[in-house]
């Protein structure tokens, strides 16, 4: 039983230095690494989720280290990011658009070329 919860205390503490890095990788744009980092805690979460009573252990792990906390900073910064990254692509779009539009109004069709000269 002591082997069982010191393994679960280093995978709690293994979650949780993985957020930590998530949330750092967040504040710092590196959008690379965060999938690496997300499947790396799914593997965890996945390793517990067979068994309910070693489940119920890692959940109880996970409350007492006060993860949730930063896991909620976490999908604060996840979602501040989307929603920056979605305003900056609309605002592309929208250039775009703009462009397009400013040149077809200038541009010449070949058809008013006189190939004689």
């Amino acid at each position: 039983m002591i082997l069982l919860d010191k393994d679960i205390k280093e995978k709690s503490s293994l979650y949780m230095s993985l957020t930590n890095e998530m949330k750092n990788s967040l504040l710092k744009d590196d959008f690379l690494i965060l999938e690496e980092l997300f499947n790396k805690r799914q593997g965890l979460i996945d390793y517990y989720i067979g068994n309910d009573f070693l489940a119920k252990e890692f959940a109880k792990a996970i409350k007492e280290s006060d993860i949730v906390t930063l896991e909620e900073e976490v999908g604060t910064l996840i979602e501040d990011k989307k929603s920056k990254i979605k305003a900056s692509m609309e605002e592309l779009l929208i250039s775009k658009n703009a462009n397009q539009k400013y040149k077809s109004q200038f541009s010449v069709d070949p058809i008013f070329f006189n190939k004689k000269i």
